[in-house]
């Protein structure tokens, strides 16, 4: 838990690659900023129907059986922190390299195969006392994503992820 604004203006959004999918990684993690990002955990919970002729009711008749998470994000396509999220959006291994004697970097990004590509994302909500509780959902993948733009406008990011 860390300490912010205590409104929706808080609210944060990180990510990272994990080595092993499934596996959630809290440290190198990147913020960008972003506009939403409803992302939640569902639970599926399945209940016994099994009959008892006591007065009371059975303890452990109710089990969780799966959990995932399900997530949109959308965010500004802006020049930083996107060669990440482009791998796992179309499943390619790029490496950027230096462009001639400047600051500049360049990455080419060849369409591939996202098998054992994961993300950890990690959203944090913001209480009414400044709080910022983490919700961390490992083994995430972008199952569906867009690019739109205007004019006289900054482009959108639309990324959909599905989470363990």
């Amino acid at each position: 838990m860390t300490t912010g604004i205590p409104s929706g203006l808080g609210a944060t959004l990180g990510f990272a690659p994990e080595g092993t999918v499934g596996t959630a990684i809290t440290t190198g993690m990147r913020w960008p900023q972003f506009e939403k990002a409803p992302f939640g955990l569902t639970k599926k919970v399945v209940q016994s129907q099994g009959l008892h002729g006591g007065l009371y009711e059975q303890a452990l008749r109710r089990a969780y059986t799966t959990r995932t998470a399900k997530g949109q994000v959308t965010m500004d396509l802006v020049d930083k922190q996107r060669g990440l999220l482009l791998t796992h959006m179309i499943g390619s291994s790029a490496t950027a390299t230096i462009e001639g004697a400047g600051p500049g970097y360049l990455q080419t990004h060849t369409p591939g195969d996202s098998l054992g590509l994961g993300l950890t994302v990690q959203i944090g909500k913001p209480e009414t006392s400044g709080t910022i509780q983490q919700f961390t959902y490992p083994g995430c993948k972008v199952t569906d994503w867009s690019i739109s733009a205007a004019v006289d406008q900054i482009g959108k990011l639309d990324l959909t992820f599905d989470g363990w």
